[in-house]
This record gives C-alpha cells, structure tokens and sequence, in this order.
C-alpha cells in the first residue's frame, strides 16, 4: 500500500511507484490524493528524471491535484538531481520565484490549479534554491554556483558554512583552486 509506494519512492523507482500509485489511487480519500501524487513525483525526482517529473506535473495539473511547496520542490529536484542546471534555474524562476503577496494571492505559476496549501504559508524557497546551487557546483558550473549563494543572500536566505563548502568543494574538484580559496 502506502508504504510502499513511499519506499519505491524513496528508492527512485518510478515505474514501480506509477503501477503502486494506479492501485491505490480510486481507494484513497481526496484529501490524501496530494500525497498520492507527491510520492510518484518523489520517485521521478529520486532518479533524476526531469521529463518523467515534468510529464507528471502535467498529469497532475490537467487531474486539478492540489500542489503544495512539496510538490514543486520534487519538481525542481528532479532537474537538479539531474545536474540539469539550466532547467533547474528555469522551474524555480518560473514556478517558485514569486513575490511573496502574488504567491499567497494568486494562483501559482505551473498551471491554473497550483495553490499553496495552508501548511506551506510560511514555506520559503531555501530548498529549492539550495538545490540550484547544487546543481550548478555539481555540473562544474562555478560562476553560477557562486551566484547562487549572492541570490540567496539577496533574498535575506541563511547562507551557511554548507553552502560555503559545496562552491568550495567544486571549486577544488574542478581544479579552481585560486577559486576555492
């Protein structure tokens, strides 16, 4: 049942977590369809499958599944996982860089049903943008990981010693030791 779909999920199996999801899709309450979904989307972002994530979110936007913060960070972080960094870049601008007024007031970017749940009122894009960072450093694409870390400053995020260490990290890895230090 659940727990499986949320271990094959887990594991990045998303043709497993799809055949998972058909079954108990029609014996879920509404209320728990969000989650439904959420988890297959898990699955796509686990294997770094953007098409797969971007074909789902279709799927759940034509469907009118209600999408939370959870929902577009799968989103973002099956591009990310996929070191696709313009594509990452892309969804958070798009999807997730909104005012904060706009965001709470109006719909979301992805499609005509995108609406933040109550539990996601206070929810910021730290994530996700953490996760552009990532992508950048782990594609060698220094610059932009280093702008990352200015935009994340521009917006007020927390930039930690973590966020420090991944340019860092990249840096050496990409031999920019003068970068790096």
């Amino acid at each position: 049942g659940i727990r499986s779909l949320g271990a094959l999920a887990e594991a990045g199996e998303a043709s497993k977590a799809h055949a998972t999801f058909m079954k108990l899709r029609d014996v879920t309450p509404p209320g728990k369809q969000t989650f439904l979904w959420n988890s297959v989307l898990k699955a796509y972002a686990k294997a770094g499958d953007s098409e797969g994530a971007h074909l789902w979110m279709e799927a759940m936007a034509k469907e009118r599944v209600p999408m939370t913060w959870r929902t577009l960070g799968k989103y973002v972080a099956s591009a990310s996982n996929a070191c696709l960094v313009a594509e990452t870049e892309r969804r958070i601008h798009k999807h997730v860089d909104l005012p904060s007024k706009r965001r709470n007031s109006t719909r979301w970017a992805f499609a005509h049903v995108a609406q933040p749940s109550e539990d996601d009122a206070e929810q910021e894009p730290s994530p996700m943008y953490r996760m552009a960072l990532h992508a950048s450093a782990r594609a060698g694409e220094l610059a932009r990981a280093e702008a990352w870390i200015q935009r994340m400053r521009s917006v007020g995020l927390a930039v930690t010693n973590v966020h420090y260490n991944t340019v860092i990290d990249a840096c050496s890895r990409y031999g920019d030791t003068a970068a790096a230090s």
